[in-house]
């Protein structure tokens, strides 16, 4: 319990430094430094993504996963995987720049391409630490990372003013991971080993994740790529500055559904009681998710207006509309969480299938439009049909489902209501000032 109380801490924590860290560089660098960063670190998260081969899910799943031999192949499989992604990045960083005709994120990509390296080299006790439930120390390594990671940026962006200074925010929390993942290592420093045997095992249980994480990555960055290429890199400027916010707040939804959620219930499993577990956490997640994404739809203007100067407006209109994701992925996540505990693996590639094809569908649909917010809209609804197909077509699970999405519209109301309300005691304040 502690454990999970620090990692909902440091998320907490993490998002306002990356507020603040935003809110500082917004001053010292132009709006188009945030869309090139924005291209690059999507370009690197479709390409190591596409690539993922379902590590993290195996170790937690399987009970003798933590053996010397698996790990060292495990580890092994990791660090190839990393040198062929160092390889891509370096070699297709100008096709990149020539598809966008800037020079610039040809540039950042190239430094980018190093922390994959630093990632694919590093031990795998993180991740051993995280099966253990241990997730203080999985907190706290990231969060110091990420604290490195932050004062190195800010620092360095202070002194160059150059767009370049971001990308090496990447490096820094790599190594720092790296460093603190080598001194955590409890049995030893893994070693080059190819088992063909624990290879077959490792692939009949991640094949449908790994199919999966491709339709992922292309789904869930596809939004930088679409809104640069209509619109710019000042409007995706803009679209990174509000993504920046609710991605935080995403992103931590996610982290304590795989982190706390996901080993939680497959422990459970031992006993048969990872439904009655996961309705235990889910009565308290997904209200709550639903609470933050609702009043986030009424403060997101005044949010934006206080953090940023006028021209960063229109931030606070796609803000708006992007923090529903919120309690959509909290949603979805722990719907395939739970399948895959229970070995329906297939369900995430399900989901990213259904993701893929309303983004496909709809972006088609509004090809034309000049209105970024459609676009917005869009990207930030694309996890409603996975979450109504589970809930209808889960068999066995159906009124688990249909449970989790009236406490996530719960909280929606509520979360709104109070939104609305503190957003109109700060107008009123405002004009009485």
């Amino acid at each position: 319990m502690l454990g999970s109380i620090i990692l909902g801490a440091t998320h907490v924590a993490k998002i306002f430094l990356r507020l603040l860290s935003t809110v500082i560089l917004t001053r010292l660098l132009y709006p188009e430094a945030f869309g090139y960063m924005a291209i690059v670190t999507s370009t690197v998260l479709i390409i190591s993504l596409s690539t993922d081969i379902g590590i993290k899910p195996f170790l937690i799943r399987y009970p003798n996963a933590l053996s010397e031999s698996m790990m060292d192949v495990i580890w092994t499989l990791k660090l190839v995987r990393g040198v062929i992604l160092f390889m891509v990045i370096l070699v297709g960083s100008g096709s990149l720049g020539d598809f966008y005709g800037d020079e610039k994120i040809a540039n950042l990509l190239r430094i980018v391409a190093v922390s994959s390296l630093l990632s694919a080299a590093a031990p795998l006790s993180l991740y051993w630490a995280e099966k253990e439930q241990k997730f203080s120390l999985v907190a706290g390594a990231e969060f110091a990372a990420f604290l490195a990671q932050t004062i190195s940026v800010i620092a360095i962006t202070a002194v160059f003013r150059s767009y370049w200074c971001l990308a090496l925010g990447a490096v820094v929390n790599s190594l720092v991971l790296f460093l603190i993942a080598s001194h955590l290592n409890d049995y030893r420093y893994p070693k080059l080993s190819v088992n063909w045997s624990h290879i077959r095992e490792i692939w009949t249980f991640i094949k449908w994740i790994t199919f999966g994480s491709v339709l992922f990555v292309v789904v869930m960055q596809a939004d930088r790529f679409v809104i640069g290429k209509l619109f710019g890199a000042q409007i995706l400027g803009f679209y990174a500055i509000a993504l920046t916010i609710s991605e935080a707040l995403t992103t931590m939804a996610q982290n304590i559904g795989n982190r706390i959620g996901f080993p939680t219930w497959a422990d459970a499993r031992k006993t048969g009681r990872q439904r009655r577990s996961f309705a235990d956490f889910s009565r308290v997640f997904i209200p709550v998710a639903g609470m933050v994404s609702g009043a986030l739809v009424f403060l997101a203007d005044d949010l934006v207006s206080l953090l940023y100067d006028d021209r960063y407006t229109i931030a606070g209109v796609l803000l708006a509309i992007l923090c529903l994701r919120t309690v959509l992925v909290s949603l979805l996540t722990t719907t395939v969480d739970l399948l895959v505990v229970d070995g329906k693996s297939r369900a995430m590639f399900t989901a990213n299938l259904i993701r893929l094809i309303w983004v496909a569908g709809m972006v088609t649909l509004a090809m034309g439009n000049e209105d970024v917010r459609v676009y917005a809209l869009i990207f930030s609804a694309m996890d409603v049909p996975s979450i109504v197909f589970f809930a209808l077509a889960a068999k066995g699970y159906r009124k688990l489902f249909i449970l989790n999405i009236l406490y996530a519209v719960a909280g929606l109301i509520v979360g709104g209501l109070f939104g609305y309300l503190v957003s109109h005691m700060v107008s009123n304040l405002i004009e009485w000032l």
